[in-house]
């Protein structure tokens, strides 16, 4: 039996992911309590790594290193706006010790996806 279903989930691959995400959707709209308590339990886990954190810096100092950019992201070269780039910490929240401060050395403006495909690596 389990190798009926394989096979026919494998040919209608397609078919199959539409009817996973139209689920996903229906259930979000079905259970919205369920899924704002994993956001926010996500969140908390998220506040909490960054209260270890202390950040020395200046907004002021934050959008110079912006400007310095002219809106185009250091990794991708990828023009795409002083007010979408965002604050990427070169050594990651999660591996950071508690008390660490962070200076403005020690962040650097990414597009969004650089950010996220950087997620907690170390790189600089």
């Amino acid at each position: 039996m389990n190798e009926y279903r394989r096979n026919y989930y494998h040919k209608n691959i397609d078919k199959m992911r539409v009817h996973k995400k139209n689920y996903e959707i229906k259930y979000t709209k079905l259970h919205p309590e369920k899924i704002r308590k994993k956001r926010h339990r996500a969140n908390l886990k998220r506040r909490a790594s960054e209260n270890k954190i202390i950040h020395a810096f200046a907004y002021d100092e934050w959008v110079a290193k912006k400007n310095v950019t002219n809106g185009i992201c250091p990794k991708c070269n990828t023009f795409i706006g002083t007010e979408k780039l965002t604050l990427d910490h070169i050594f990651p929240v999660s591996k950071a010790e508690e008390g660490r401060i962070y200076t403005i050395d020690d962040v650097q403006p990414l597009c969004k996806s650089c950010n996220l495909i950087k997620n907690n690596k170390i790189e600089k």
